[in-house]
């Protein structure tokens, strides 16, 4: 009765714990998906104290599986260690899409309910419900916007478009931290032209007691003027 389990259990050991040739992507992916299934088991299981010392010493690319799943497992309560785990990089954030591929392509079925959007999904939506909190957690989904495309740039010009139209204060009271990064708000409005003059109106009530202010100037810059 125990023979399928074990014989699995060998077969997943074996495959999980060959050693990689250099470059050889079959073993990274490989890697990527032995060491997210640890950290899931982990997850379930309710032992963060152990997940944390998985964790312990991990390169750039599993902590960014780290930083999440930690951040959950822990009921959202350290926003700020999560927060200083995002990206600031291309390359970690490339990282990023990797994990969400090879997930999708080996372990979809098994990481469903934690990750209904996918990896890079839920990373990104954790990131957006953080935009209240402060610059930093605004500035690493702006950040992150910069180094994605396609399927990604999307998924994150619908959070920020949203944040224009729903929390326009954010964008205003941050804007001398986050001005460098005015051509993703730019590109999200090119993508949502129909939301263009509601967001507009809502920085010009912001505006309205100081319109000679230089980030109102520089706000203003975000929407073509009439005629464009």
């Amino acid at each position: 009765m125990r023979v399928i389990p074990l014989v699995a259990t060998l077969l997943h050991w074996s495959w999980c714990t060959a050693s990689p040739t250099v470059d050889d992507a079959k073993y990274v992916a490989t890697d990527i998906r032995c060491k997210f299934e640890e950290l899931q088991s982990l997850l379930e299981e309710k032992n963060v104290h152990a997940l944390k010392q998985s964790c312990s010493g991990a390169d750039h690319a599993v902590q960014l599986a780290c930083s999440l799943l930690i951040y959950v497992g822990e009921n959202k309560q350290d926003a700020t260690s999560f927060v200083s785990h995002l990206p600031h990089k291309r390359e970690q954030a490339e990282w990023l899409w990797r994990w969400d591929a090879i997930l999708l392509r080996h372990v979809a079925d098994k990481t469903q309910g934690l990750f209904p959007s996918g990896f890079a999904g839920r990373y990104i939506d954790e990131i957006a419900l953080l935009v209240n909190s402060g610059e930093a957690a605004l500035d690493g989904l702006l950040t992150l916007d910069g180094y994605a495309d396609g399927v990604y740039a999307e998924y994150i010009a619908d959070k920020l478009i949203l944040i224009l139209k729903d929390q326009p204060e954010i964008v205003y009271n941050n804007w001398r931290n986050i001005r460098g990064h005015a051509t993703s708000l730019q590109g999200a409005l090119e993508l949502y032209p129909e939301d263009m003059p509601f967001v507009k109106r809502s920085f010009d009530r912001l505006c309205a007691q100081d319109r000679r202010a230089p980030k109102c100037k520089e706000i203003q810059n975000l929407f073509p003027t009439q005629g464009q």
